[in-house]
């Protein structure tokens, strides 16, 4: 077990999103969360690495214990100065790609330098690393110059993940991951994450049961903010 959620409620300002949700994340597992837009999904993918705080209205209460480098941290109790290492231990890749201005090479080298606080040089070896992992490597190599934005969806989604990738969390988060891509590039996506799933814990968001079925070792179903039945 790499994560215990216990009584796990959300509120923006008078609007409960999550109520009293319980449950526990296996360590280099799947976990495919489902249900109706609205249900709490990515509040609930937000809570994991507070990212909720963002928002002045947001209350939440309950437990949240994950293990972070064979440590457990109590997120509800974590001061703000280690909110950073835990969003790069808690990775998060949204529905829609967010691009850092710049270049290719400019939107893994920056969180590198500032966030992880890397030499130039082994942030470019993290870069090569994030983008193998990514499957996007030999399709940039010869263009990190370029900007980030002339990728297709497809690459800049994969551009995303190797950025999340390149800072090396142990749960990664995923926002529909494919929602927005075509059959081919989404397939191309869920390889992926079967593949990332040997390393590390996933957390991901679908509207597809179909893709849930295939890529979900636990599958996890929520309905007006609770968890209605798990796999």
């Amino acid at each position: 077990m790499i994560g215990e959620i216990d009584e796990l409620s959300v509120r923006f300002g008078s609007t409960e999103v999550l109520k009293r949700v319980s449950l526990t994340l296996q360590e280099r597992k799947v976990h495919v969360l489902s249900g109706p837009s609205g249900s709490g999904k990515t509040t609930f993918l937000r809570a994991l690495n507070r990212l909720n705080d963002s928002f002045g209205d947001c209350h939440t209460t309950g437990r949240i214990r994950l293990w972070l480098d064979d440590q457990p941290v109590q997120l509800e109790s974590l001061s703000q100065a280690r909110l950073p290492y835990l969003r790069q231990r808690v990775g998060m890749v949204f529905q829609h790609p967010q691009l850092l201005p710049g270049t290719i090479a400019d939107n893994l080298l920056l969180p590198l330098t500032v966030v992880a606080g890397l030499s130039r040089t082994r942030a470019r070896e993290r870069m090569e690393q994030g983008l193998v992992q990514a499957a996007l490597w030999p399709e940039v190599a010869g263009r990190l110059t370029a900007p980030a934005v002339s990728l297709s969806g497809g690459q800049q989604q994969r551009l995303c993940l190797a950025r999340t990738l390149a800072l090396k969390p142990q749960i990664l988060l995923l926002d529909e991951p494919t929602a927005s891509l075509d059959p081919e590039t989404a397939l191309q996506i869920e390889t992926l994450i079967t593949e990332l799933s040997r390393q590390l814990t996933i957390v991901m968001v679908s509207h597809s049961p179909e893709q849930a079925q295939r890529l979900g070792d636990h599958r996890l179903q929520f309905e007006r903010g609770r968890v209605v039945s798990g796999h």
